[in-house]
Formats: C-alpha cells, sequence, structure tokens
C-alpha cells in the first residue's frame, strides 16, 4: 500500500488531480498545477521546493554537529523547565561562539 501510495502516479492521485493539496513528489506536481481546484500561484510552491528552504549557516560548516549538540541540549534543558528562554540562548551563544571562530579558523587555515 505505501509504496502505491508514495509512487508518482500514488500522489498524482491522492493530492494532485483532486486539488486537494501539493504532492509529496516534485514529479507529481504537474497534475496539481493543472488541476482545476489549484490556487493561481500553484507554481510558486514547486518553485519553493528549490529555493525557499536552503539550508545554509550554521548548518553547512565545520562546526555544525557541534553547534546543534548545543543547541539540542539547550533545548532540552528548556523543555523540562531547568532554565528558561533567555538562559537557553545565552548558554548557545557562550558555548556556540568560539565553536564557531574555531571553524572559522580551520577553514581560513
Amino acid at each position: 500500500f505505501l509504496s502505491e501510495y508514495l509512487s508518482k502516479e500514488g500522489m498524482e492521485f491522492m493530492w494532485g488531480t483532486t486539488g486537494r493539496g501539493s504532492p509529496a513528489r516534485k514529479d507529481a506536481y504537474p497534475s496539481w498545477i493543472n488541476s482545476p481546484d489549484a490556487p493561481a500561484n500553484a507554481q510558486a510552491y514547486l518553485d519553493a521546493l528549490d529555493t525557499y528552504a536552503v539550508t545554509g549557516r550554521p548548518y553547512q560548516t565545520l562546526a555544525a554537529a557541534e553547534l546543534i549538540d548545543i543547541m539540542n541540549r539547550q533545548t532540552d534543558l528548556l523543555k523540562s523547565g531547568e532554565i528558561d528562554v533567555d538562559a537557553a540562548i545565552a548558554a548557545i551563544v557562550e558555548d556556540g561562539t568560539p565553536v564557531l571562530e574555531e571553524a572559522t579558523a580551520r577553514l581560513n587555515a
């Protein structure tokens, strides 16, 4: 069932031609864009898949893994109520700044 549902044809059938919404597969988008119920700006959704959510810094750096660990650690403390938002942000900046500086130095070396 899942392989049928997630296939191009499945996405066209369930989402595209019915006009229910944008399919999860780019190759099924024309069925939705050309459906009578698609919004006038439907092409913008397809364009956004390649241009809107561009992952950049800090995630495309030598420090990405360590920065994510720092942010996750502080987020966990925040969710558990052990710290507040201001403390989490301060800790991320304090712990993350040297990590970014070290990555910058390695990159420029």
